[in-house]
């Protein structure tokens, strides 16, 4: 290298150096700086010796001066002092800017602060120490302190749940639409404003009120000159009142059944009074049986007869002895009972009043079915009035009744008749009408689902399933079609699946075998009901009819928890064969039966087994 290389190197060298002194000083000069110390502390309460690694984003103070992104390392003293000089950022741009500052200790803890540094000749550790992390940090802790003094400040100017005093005014941003809302000034005035004061006012619509119409003699230029012209006047909805000094002799009829008052000491009209002055809708829906009653009551007391009005009087067994009831004619007036119930308390009554009472929807199919007359309508209520629970089977009506008297019935009748008529519609049908649903699953309910298989052919025995709810035991759907096979198989495990993955309970009798070991294989079915250690229910001469007991028992004591129209049908011909056995009557079915009884058998034993463990 020559002479002149090295006085150039030399030069770069100096000029460097220069640069490096110049930069120096001008920190020391342009940037004011704060010093931070203290000392640092151990868990254990000593000092503790360690490093301090300090880094920052670029910023200007709030002075206007210019601070690049940096970082520095401090050592910390034995004694754990630390002092070091660096810009304030408290108030500079871009806001929210911290140091971050590392503390990596002699016991080998690592802790991590966050400074803001005032614009100040000194500071200590604590107090650039800020309390509340950086706003890019994911999750902002806060110290108690700053929670305290952040509620010392909201409970200046906050009301307390238990009340205090606004000092200025409430805004609402809308009238109330709730009962319990606040209102606004707005919403009070609007109210106020529809209603006329006590003192009186002006109304700018029509004011209707309840019709009242009287006559106290024949007055001039009146249209009510008559007794029956106020009637008339009166309508649907008003009412007429006689006054004691009337002294007319003229009559009148009340065909709308409103309320008449008579005050007359004698010639009074009282021989004739409206059911519906005892309160009597007479809309065919409601249940007028209470004021029906009343007015029987006050009929039989005074010698009146009572008027049914235009419409039906619906109601329930009346207790009648005779009072005079009468109406507007055939099909205008009526009495219509409840479904399956009279409306008068014994047979004989019945024939007696039968002409003026509607017939109920059951006897209006029965007789244009079979044409049945009036007198064998009112022949037939006595008989279900003297027979009850035991008509059907005494009685038959139909086909399906008949069976009940070639044999005698498991089941106990009257349960099952009475809930076949309160049955519920299903809420769901699928597989044209094959699966019934009433209750769908839910969630964290436990069911069983047990399957009475056949073989599938169309012309044979129909494979049935029933899914209970576990608690309770209520049905909850129901399935009989021409099935069998891995169809089955695959039907059943998904309705199992649905229910919220329910016991499987099938019958391993014949068909069943199978049915079983395509469910395990085929559908990967995990859940099989297992008795004594194999797959499946088995239905024999010594389960069978501990089976069918249950279920009669429980047709009687908790008849709410049977939703199906098809199997209280089967239930119907469920009888006693001459041999002891029992099963479905010639012609009928009893698969809907069969599935019914295995799964409550199944459920009270996984019920028992969840007890024992």
């Amino acid at each position: 290298m020559g002479h002149g290389s090295l006085v150039r190197m030399g030069m770069r060298i100096a000029v460097g150096l220069l640069a490096i002194w110049l930069a120096a000083m001008a920190w020391s000069q342009g940037v004011t700086t704060t010093t931070v110390q203290g000392t640092v502390y151990l868990a254990n309460g000593q000092p503790g010796a360690g490093t301090l690694v300090i880094s920052w984003p670029g910023f200007t103070t709030a002075a206007g001066q210019a601070v690049a992104a940096d970082s520095l390392t401090v050592t910390i003293a034995p004694d754990g002092f630390v002092s070091v000089n660096l810009a304030p950022n408290q108030g500079a741009t871009p806001a929210g800017e911290y140091y971050t500052a590392v503390y990596y200790m002699s016991d080998g803890t690592v802790n991590t602060q966050y400074w803001v540094i005032p614009a100040a000749a000194q500071a200590t550790l604590a107090q650039v120490q800020v309390q509340i992390m950086p706003a890019t940090e994911a999750v902002q802790a806060v110290s108690k302190a700053y929670v305290d003094e952040a509620i010392t400040e909201l409970s200046e100017s906050l009301l307390t749940a238990s009340g205090g005093t606004l000092s200025g005014p409430l805004y609402l941003n809308a009238d109330p639409t709730q009962p319990m809302q606040a209102s606004t000034k707005h919403y009070v005035d609007a109210q106020v404003a529809t209603s006329v004061p006590l003192a009186g006012g002006n109304m700018t619509g029509a004011l209707t009120t309840p019709a009242v119409n009287g006559v106290e003699a024949p007055t001039a230029a009146s249209g009510q000159t008559t007794l029956q012209a106020a009637m008339n006047a009166a309508g649907i909805n008003g009412a007429m009142e006689i006054p004691p000094t009337y002294a007319g002799t003229d009559r009148f009829t009340n065909a709308n059944g409103v309320k008449v008052v008579d005050w007359r000491t004698s010639g009074s009209q009282q021989t004739e009074r409206s059911v519906k002055e005892f309160g009597a809708v007479c809309d065919g829906v409601t249940d007028d049986t209470s004021a029906l009653q009343a007015a029987l009551s006050y009929a039989n007391a005074h010698g009146v007869a009572l008027l049914l009005p235009e419409g039906t009087c619906k109601t329930r067994a009346l207790s009648w002895r005779g009072e005079s009831i009468g109406g507007l004619g055939k099909q205008v007036s009526s009495l219509m009972g409840f479904p399956g119930e009279d409306v008068l308390v014994s047979g004989p009554d019945a024939l007696n009043i039968l002409s003026s009472t509607r017939l109920t929807d059951e006897e209006r199919a029965l007789r244009q079915r079979q044409g049945l007359t009036l007198r064998q309508i009112a022949y037939r209520r006595r008989i279900r009035a003297d027979f009850r629970g035991l008509t059907a089977q005494e009685y038959a009506e139909d086909e399906e009744s008949c069976f009940l008297a070639s044999g005698e019935s498991v089941f106990e009748l009257a349960a099952v008749e009475a809930r076949l008529k309160s049955a519920p519609e299903p809420v769901e049908r699928r597989k044209n009408g094959e699966l019934e649903v009433w209750l769908p699953p839910v969630k964290g309910k436990e069911y069983v689902v047990a399957v009475d298989p056949a073989g599938g052919g169309s012309n044979g025995d129909y494979s049935a399933a029933e899914v209970l709810e576990m608690e309770t035991g209520l049905q909850c759907a129901e399935f009989a079609g021409h099935v069998g096979g891995l169809e089955l198989a695959r039907f059943v495990a998904g309705l199992a699946a649905e229910y919220n993955g329910a016991w499987l309970v099938v019958e391993r009798n014949n068909h069943g075998s199978g049915v079983l070991a395509l469910a395990e294989t085929a559908c990967k079915y995990e859940r099989i009901y297992q008795q004594g250690g194999q797959a499946g229910w088995l239905t024999t001469s010594m389960s069978r009819p501990g089976a069918i007991s249950r279920l009669s028992a429980a047709l009687v004591e908790e008849p709410a928890c049977f939703q199906s129209r098809r199997l209280l049908g089967e239930c119907r011909s469920f009888v006693r064969q001459p041999n002891g056995s029992s099963g479905a009557q010639a012609g009928t079915h009893d698969d809907c039966v069969m599935a019914m009884a295995i799964g409550l058998a199944a459920r009270a034993e996984l019920a028992g087994k969840r007890r024992s463990s």
